[in-house]
Formats: C-alpha cells, sequence, structure tokens
C-alpha cells in the first residue's frame, strides 16, 4: 500500500515532517483547523494543505504534530465520524511524560502511555498506532541527522513507520507492541533517572554508531523546547 502522509498541525514538527517526506517524493497533506494556514504552509513545499476533514480523507498515515493532551483528544474526538472503520493508521510522537509538562498533558490513570490513551480514545478496531519519532528534535528530523529511532506500536502502523524510517537513512529499534509503549516509557522515566536526567546511555552509545552522537548529547531540556511551541492543529 502506498504511504499518503497526513500531518496534523502547522508547527516546527509538523514542518520539519513535511520537509523531509516532501523532499523523499511521498504524498503529503497538512491539515488544521485554520485551512488558510495549513495552505500555505503547504505551498512552501509543493504538497496539499486544508482542512481536517480533507487531509483525513488524502492520507492513510496520520502523523500527530499537536501537543499532547487536551489538544490531542479535541482532535481525535471530532474525527471519529470520519475515520471509524477506514483502517487508518495514527502516529502518536508526544514526549508528555517529561519535566516539561505537567499532568495536564499527560494521558490520565491508569494509562502510562499517551499512544494507549489516544488509541482507546478514538475506539477504532480498524485503526493501527504506533509511537514513533518521539525522541528527536525537529531539526533532526527535516535535517536527516541520522540516528536510532525507537518505534512501538501495532504491526500495520509499525512496518509503515520502519519503511518511513529506514526511507530517510535511520536506525528504526523495535520496541515491541503499542502495549510496550506504556512499558517503555517507565524504562525511559528510569534511565533518565540513572543517567541524571540526561539522554540515556544506551541512546549515546548507538547514536555514536550512526554519526548522531553529538545530537544525543545534547540536553533533554534542548529536545523538549524545541517540541513546545507545536502548534495545536
Amino acid at each position: 500500500e502506498d504511504v499518503k502522509i497526513g500531518i496534523v498541525g502547522t508547527g516546527r514538527m509538523a514542518t520539519a515532517h513535511a520537509t523531509a517526506w516532501t523532499k523523499l517524493g511521498l504524498s503529503v497533506f497538512i491539515g488544521s483547523r485554520d485551512k488558510a494556514r495549513a495552505v500555505r504552509l503547504a505551498s512552501q513545499f509543493g504538497c496539499k494543505g486544508g482542512t481536517h476533514a480533507e487531509m483525513l480523507a488524502e492520507s492513510n498515515f496520520i502523523l500527530l504534530c499537536i501537543m499532547p493532551g487536551p489538544d490531542s483528544v479535541a482532535f481525535i474526538n471530532s474525527i471519529k465520524d470520519q475515520v471509524m472503520g477506514k483502517g487508518l493508521s495514527f502516529c502518536d510522537m508526544s514526549a508528555s511524560y517529561t519535566r516539561f509538562y505537567t499532568d495536564a498533558s499527560r494521558a490520565p490513570a491508569p494509562y502510562k502511555s499517551h499512544l494507549m490513551y489516544m488509541k482507546d480514545t478514538l475506539g477504532d478496531p480498524s485503526a493501527s498506532w504506533v509511537k514513533a519519532w518521539a525522541n528527536v528534535m525537529s531539526s533532526s528530523i527535516s535535517g536527516f541527522r541520522r540516528q536510532p529511532m525507537e518505534v512501538a506500536g501495532d504491526t500495520k502502523a509499525k512496518e509503515t513507520a520502519f519503511r518511513m524510517l529506514t526511507a530517510a537513512g535511520f536506525e528504526p529499534l523495535d520496541c515491541g507492541s503499542a502495549d510496550d509503549a506504556q512499558a517503555r516509557r517507565a524504562e525511559r522515566a528510569r534511565e533518565r533517572g540513572a543517567c541524571g536526567g540526561g539522554a540515556t546511555r544506551a541512546r549515546r552509545e548507538r547514536g555514536s554508531r550512526f554519526g548522531g552522537g553529538e545530537r544525543e548529547r545534547e540536553s533533554e531540556r534542548a529536545r523538549e523546547r524545541e517540541r513546545a511551541p507545536l502548534s495545536p492543529a
């Protein structure tokens, strides 16, 4: 199946993904609540832009480049009628379980993963979900700064993420199913504590093998500051 990328949002992460995937010749459609804003951004890359509904009608792999928590919940609730039963794939790339976000941006108990929260909020058995691009700066995506990328999710969406990452020259790391994303989130939290709050030793070592060590040595604060200004949609 051809990958038709739908981007939700018009902020830094949305711009980075539009940059990367249009350069690789993939189909990209940017969707926003503000159609004019989406069209303006899309015009920079020669791709399509429009409303959320227009984007969903022409896409099969949806990148949620919006803030976690209420903004993401509002988007998912607004699209249920349109996407139910259509077998779309969704990618949650939030990094809400860091010190730069409040509880309002995190999944409520008993969830330990924003991915599972979004998946259950949609409640579509035909949909496939994946967690990817969650611990990387937007500049690394648009600049093709090769490094390992953790991927966890349902089979269909995960396979698509693997194909995209491989095409862009990154090293996708299989971290299991969507359920495993919860365990991986907890593991990363423990690793941050063990490493004094910075990037994990494992990621530093993996990154150095692929020319990305200098990026992995950047502070977690810089990584999260880049994500914070994302447009709500």
